[in-house]
């Protein structure tokens, strides 16, 4: 058994997208479906301690976790069957709010994009500089201009976080790469 990190929104498409399909990134004619039918991994099972917690009639530990759970729960942070509880209690009349809360669990996951505040002014700083050569403002940048223009924007960050300069080009460059990483999605299971 290996283990894998879920992250928020659509994470839970890495068992659809690789495990089901035999870690093969290009399908020929074989759909998902029959990936059940194959020989190798089994369709994934729910089980741990935690599904206690999700009565409302869950089936539980050993049923079958289908892509549509795996969406409401790793997706979206509700109950697996958060469609047929939420068609079960709208007919009651509650009003949307409501049936909404029923089933979520806790606070929505929050989704990142990717977009750090590094990221955003770079790709500012690097169409200024298109702008003002008269190329297209999204043009690729020399990479002796990419690398002047990220240690510029690097020390100004730097400075502006810690009050002083970096110490050295090693200081700066820790900087850089730590602003470079993308924002972490959050993780709500692993596999």
């Amino acid at each position: 058994m290996s283990l894998h990190k879920l992250t928020a929104g659509d994470g839970y498409r890495y068992l659809t997208r690789q495990t089901a399909a035999h870690d093969v990134t290009h399908r020929a004619q074989s759909g998902l479906a029959d990936y059940y039918s194959e020989r190798g991994e089994r369709p994934g099972r729910w089980w741990g301690r935690g599904l206690e917690g999700l009565g409302h009639g869950f089936a539980g530990a050993g049923s079958e976790a289908t892509e549509a759970q795996m969406l409401a729960l790793f997706g979206v942070g509700m109950h697996p069957d958060a469609a047929a509880l939420m068609d079960a209690v709208s007919s009651s009349g509650l009003p949307p709010a409501a049936v909404n809360a029923a089933v979520r669990l806790g606070r929505a996951y929050p989704i990142h994009d990717g977009a750090t505040e590094w990221r955003c002014r770079l790709a500012q700083r690097f169409a200024q500089f298109n702008t003002a050569e008269g190329l297209p403002r999204d043009w690729p940048v020399p990479p002796e201009e990419r690398a002047r223009i990220r240690s510029e924007l690097g020390r100004e960050m730097f400075a502006a976080e810690f009050g002083r300069k970096p110490a050295d080009p090693r200081e700066l460059a820790g900087y850089i790469a730590r602003a470079s990483r993308q924002a972490t999605p959050r993780s709500p299971g692993m596999t």
